[in-house]
């Protein structure tokens, strides 16, 4: 997963994935999944400073199957997208992933509402870079016995978001990527 701050792209550690609230049996159903960067699975911080991803806040809905692709028995469709999210928590962009390519269909801007709509209503605890400083070492043994937190930034960051939309025994489900 890659965090994009305002000079440039970090790796960082990827978000704890959110569950989306379980879908009405009676409508199409969606789901979406954070996408991982494996590289940033690794990723090392410099000493005495921590990353941390921002946190939903509250349920994140998941997309509704568009009512117009249901009835015409479309099927299934996956939609990647990248979500920015703001230095104060909220959602600033949905956009498409550079050099992956969109679903074509005669329902592709539907399910791309469905999505924006979707995502637009999720919020976040801002992400943030935390600068510690060694403390004082109380018990003799050479090391520091605890950090005191002497900086802490909000920072603007992005992640990638699968949604998996399909029709199961002839209702619409999405499910999501995390």
């Amino acid at each position: 997963m890659c965090f994009a701050a305002a000079t440039g792209c970090t790796r960082r550690k990827p978000v704890a994935a959110a569950q989306p609230p379980a879908p009405d049996p009676g409508r199409g159903q969606s789901s979406f999944e954070f996408l991982i960067d494996p590289p940033a699975r690794n990723a090392e911080h410099p000493k005495n400073q921590q990353f941390m991803p921002p946190r939903p806040i509250g349920e994140m809905a998941s997309p509704v199957y568009p009512e117009r692709a249901l009835a015409s028995g479309y099927g299934s469709v996956s939609l990647t997208v990248r979500v920015n999210i703001g230095s104060e928590g909220q959602v600033t962009g949905i956009s498409n992933i550079p050099g992956k390519p969109q679903p074509a269909g005669p329902y592709s801007s539907d399910f791309g509402e469905a999505v924006e709509s979707a995502v637009r209503s999720w919020k976040f605890y801002p992400a943030e870079l935390n600068q510690f400083d060694d403390g004082n070492d109380i018990d003799g043994d050479g090391k520091p016995d605890y950090q005191r937190l002497v900086s802490s930034e909000k920072m603007p960051v992005y992640f990638d978001v699968r949604f998996d939309f399909e029709i199961v025994q002839g209702k619409g489900q999405v499910t999501t990527a995390r």
